[in-house]
């Protein structure tokens, strides 16, 4: 299932969701919180009652000057960070979570941004998918730590047996109910968890599902994980209990063209910032225009960006002008934009526009290809001839137009620079390349293109444009970060685990000693606030003698 919300949502409300192979045209079910007097309720899950757990030993290097405003940051980068593998689904990313004590059990989870809310099956679950499913149902009388929230206890589901139910239902037809529970809850590898992610565990609410139908059955995934910008969420409550610096987490989606319940390596993960040893260019940000609920971009244009010689999947501007043409599409901002806005949804597979999008975007094909727009489609086609079909970039409104640090929009990748931009040379562009956009079957040996322009309303950036980029989703600071990479987990993957494996020495001593890869997160210059220099007419080597 993905999330998909048909209006801005209150900060206590689900959302609606639709299945991955429904439009999010379909009339939309809204999901059901019951009260005992069987009238809707909030679906309000307030993690923050539990009590707070120790924050880890860890470096403290983050941001120690950010307004909402925007005002320039500085000061160094999130040190303080989790890093963990993602894998593919069925159409879908998602994490292993490991729940339970002494001995913590391990469930998978979809990774969805357009979610409030974390369950996955336990036991006594009937027929909840799990020959399926990676694993078995969450055993809950193997863990000690494991309890059921009380309807005395912040409850907003119905008390049923002084027990807190809550159900979700979906407009294609699946559903699940699941008990309001609370354990110690972490994220990991696949195959262990690591010591080092120990320290992050916290307990945590989620729903312990006791009924599925629909597509929750057949997934790959046994649950799902809400990451949207809500209270109940992981990330947040991480970073009020303490164990992350910043509320904030990023995602890396690449696409593994298969999947198996043994995992297929795809992507990574980061509670808490940004991991930028995997980037291959520097972070930009948008705005977010959503001050809680879904992660809400402005989009103000779309390009498609053809060029026969280096079928570039970047954002990066080919130096010689002759070697790419750009085409604009037509479009109105005011009805691209509407409703709900464009939201960040990792739970979506696809990409959805507005409606009225359809025509220019194909005149505008017609245009930068020669050919006429094969819409959505299966067509035939080889490796070569899906690269040579143009890259569709998309212009996001900039998290702060005005910023003052010393990055050169007209040279950094990811910037629409002054030239694409004269106004708002900051602007974010998001390139979105054939390979991401267009999805191969193995089966049939054919590509589909999954950018659809069915919206009434807003629209939904999928996983398939987020994919080749290491998105943040900084709910701390109202942005989402954009950062171009491979999002292959191996590059990262052995300085994490550096002291890990050795079963003959003591795990709490074992991260101690090696020093793993530096964290440096920015140059010198980024983290020069010169206003706090001595001399402001002094040269430039004046100011960084002062300042470090």
């Amino acid at each position: 299932p993905t999330a998909y919300p048909t209006t801005a949502p209150p900060t206590t409300t689900s959302p609606t969701t639709l299945p991955l192979t429904v439009s999010p045209t379909d009339p939309p079910t809204l999901p059901q919180i019951e009260s005992e007097n069987n009238e809707q309720a909030e679906a309000h899950l307030p993690n923050s009652v539990d009590d707070d757990d120790g924050a880890p030993e860890s470096s403290s290097g983050g941001v120690t000057g950010s307004t909402p405003e925007g005002n320039t940051m500085h000061g160094g980068l999130y040190n303080s960070f989790q890093t963990a593998p993602l894998s593919q689904g069925v159409g879908t990313h998602y994490a292993s979570v490991w729940i339970g004590t002494p001995t913590p059990q391990r469930s998978t989870v979809i990774v969805d941004t357009g979610s409030h809310f974390t369950a996955f099956p336990c036991t006594p679950c009937i027929d909840c998918g799990e020959i399926y499913h990676t694993d078995n149902y969450f055993d809950t009388s193997l863990s000690v730590s494991y309890e059921e929230v009380s309807c005395a206890d912040h409850c907003s589901g119905k008390c049923v047996n002084n027990h807190c139910q809550f159900s979700q239902s979906y407009s294609e037809g699946s559903s699940w109910i699941a008990t309001l529970s609370r354990d110690h809850f972490f994220c990991s590898s696949e195959a262990k968890p690591l010591p080092q992610d120990k320290e992050y565990s916290i307990s945590f609410r989620f729903g312990c599902q006791t009924h599925l139908t629909g597509l929750f059955n057949k997934q790959l995934a046994d649950g799902i994980m809400g990451m949207s910008a809500h209270e109940t969420t992981l990330p947040h409550q991480l970073n009020i209990k303490g164990k992350l610096e910043h509320d904030m987490f990023s995602m890396c989606f690449s696409r593994g063209l298969s999947h198996s319940k043994e995992g297929v390596s795809a992507g990574i993960m980061a509670l808490g910032g940004a991991d930028t040893r995997h980037h291959t260019s520097p972070m930009v940000y948008a705005r977010n225009m959503k001050a809680s609920g879904w992660y809400t971009v402005f989009v103000k244009n779309i390009y498609l960006r053809h060029d026969d010689v280096l079928r570039s999947t970047s954002a990066e501007t080919p130096k010689n002008l002759r070697d790419y043409t750009l085409t604009l599409v037509s479009a109105d901002v005011g009805r691209m934009n509407s409703g709900k806005g464009v939201i960040v949804d990792s739970g979506t597979t696809d990409t959805y526009l507005h409606s009225s999008l359809r025509s220019s975007f194909a005149k505008a094909w017609k245009e930068a290809t020669g050919n006429e727009w094969s819409k959505n489609k299966a067509v035939t086609m080889t490796e070569d001839e899906v690269a040579e079909l143009p890259t569709i970039m998309i212009q996001l409104e900039a998290f702060d137009s005005k910023s003052s640090d010393m990055m050169d929009p007209n040279e950094v990748v990811g910037f629409a620079g002054s030239d694409l931009s004269r106004d708002s040379p900051r602007d974010v562009l998001l390139a979105v390349s054939p390979q991401h956009y267009m999805e191969y079957d193995p089966q049939s040996e054919q590509y589909t293109n999954r950018i659809y322009f069915t919206e009434s309303s807003g629209g939904v950036l999928g996983a398939n444009a987020m994919m080749g980029h290491d998105i943040l989703f900084d709910w701390e600071n109202k942005r989402v970060g954009f950062a171009e990479s491979q999002c292959d987990y191996s590059s990262v993957d052995e300085a994490i685990e550096v002291g890990v494996g050795n079963s003959d020495v003591d795990e709490h001593n074992s991260l101690d000693c090696e020093l793993g890869v530096p964290s440096i997160k920015s140059s010198c210059l980024d983290n020069v606030k010169f206003s706090d220099c001595v001399d402001p007419d002094a040269d430039l080597v004046s100011h960084l003698f002062h300042a470090l």
